[in-house]
C-alpha cells in the first residue's frame, strides 16, 4: 500500500495554493491529493488530464458552502480511504476601503472567506485526519526519525495579524488576526496528536497585490504606504508564490520538521513557517 501522504488541499486555483499543488505532484512518485478550489483554471485542468483521479480529483465551489466542504471531505475519504494532510490556501485581500466606507456585507465576506471557511474545512477534517508513515523516498536519510508521524494540518495566515497598518486592509488585517489566533488555538488543542503549522509569506506576487502598484487603491491607502510596496520591489523583495509554496511542500512531506531550524515554535505549540528563501 502507498505510503504517500492524503492531502486536501483548498485554494489550488492560482497563486500559492496552485504552485503548492504543482510541487506536491512532481515531487511525489505516487501522489494522493483531493483539491477544493472555486472553479476550473486551464492550469487545473491540464494537471487533472495529466495525473488522472488516481493521483488528482477535485471538488470545484466556494469554500464558504458548507456543503462543498462537505463534499471534498467526503471525496477525499472515498477515493483515498484516509487523510493525514490538511493545507488551506484560501484567502483574498479585498476589499480594500476604508472603514468609514466599506459595507458591513464586504466585512462579513471577507471574514467567510479568509476564517470561517477555513474553521469548517478544519472541523469537517479532524475527525478524519490519521498519520500515514512517510516514503523513504520523500525524505533524505538525516532526516529519518524514529518517532511516529503525525497527521498534519498547514494553514496560510498572514503576517499583517498584529502590527502591520495600511489604510484599507481592516478586513484584511483583522480576519487575518483571527485566522492566526485560531491557528494558536488549534495547535494548543490537538497539538498533541497533529502538527499544525501557520505560514507567514512574505509579500508575494498575486493579483492583488499587482492591483496595488496598478494603482486601483490609491484613493484609499496613503502615498508613503504605497511606497512602501515599489520599494520592496526595486529591492527584489516581492517573491513569487513558488517560493513560500516550497516551504509548505516541505512541511508536508516531512523535508521540514517541527524541530527543524526554520519552524518557530510558539508558547501555544503552534509551528509557524515563512519562506525559505527570507533569511
Amino acid at each position: 500500500m502507498s505510503t504517500a501522504p492524503v492531502i486536501l488541499l483548498s485554494g489550488a486555483g492560482s497563486g500559492i495554493g496552485l504552485n503548492v499543488l504543482t510541487q506536491l505532484l512532481e515531487k511525489q512518485p505516487t501522489p494522493r491529493i483531493q483539491v477544493l478550489t472555486l472553479c476550473p483554471t486551464a492550469e487545473l485542468t491540464t494537471l487533472e488530464e495529466r495525473y488522472g483521479k488516481s493521483y488528482l480529483n477535485t471538488v470545484y465551489g466556494d469554500a464558504c458552502d458548507t456543503s462543498v466542504v462537505e463534499k471534498a471531505v467526503h471525496e477525499t475519504i472515498a477515493n483515498y480511504g484516509t487523510m493525514s494532510h490538511l493545507i488551506s490556501c484560501i484567502g483574498t485581500m479585498l476589499p480594500v476601503a476604508s472603514i468609514r466606507d466599506v459595507p458591513l456585507a464586504d466585512l462579513k465576506r471577507i471574514f467567510d472567506i479568509n476564517y470561517f471557511s477555513v474553521v469548517d474545512l478544519v472541523q469537517r477534517s479532524l475527525p478524519h485526519l490519521s498519520p500515514v508513515s512517510p516514503s523513504p523516498s520523500l525524505s533524505s536519510a538525516s532526516e529519518v526519525t524514529t518517532q511516529k508521524p503525525k497527521p498534519t494540518i498547514i494553514i496560510v495566515t498572514s503576517g499583517v495579524d498584529s502590527t502591520v497598518l495600511y489604510r484599507g486592509w481592516s478586513g484584511y488585517c483583522t480576519s487575518k488576526a483571527a485566522l492566526s489566533r485560531f491557528i494558536h488555538l488549534l495547535a494548543h488543542e490537538e497539538g498533541p496528536d497533529i502538527n499544525v503549522y501557520g505560514v507567514l509569506p512574505l509579500v508575494t506576487k498575486s493579483p492583488m497585490v499587482d492591483m496595488i502598484f496598478n494603482g486601483e487603491y490609491d484613493h484609499v491607502m496613503q502615498p508613503e504606504e504605497r511606497e512602501r510596496f515599489n520599494t520592496w520591489a526595486k529591492e527584489g523583495r516581492i517573491e513569487p508564490p513558488e517560493y513560500i509554496a516550497n516551504a509548505i511542500v516541505k512541511a508536508a512531506v516531512g523535508e521540514i520538521t517541527p524541530e527543524s531550524e526554520e519552524v518557530e515554535r510558539n508558547e501555544c505549540g503552534a509551528l509557524f513557517i515563512g519562506s525559505l528563501y527570507q533569511k
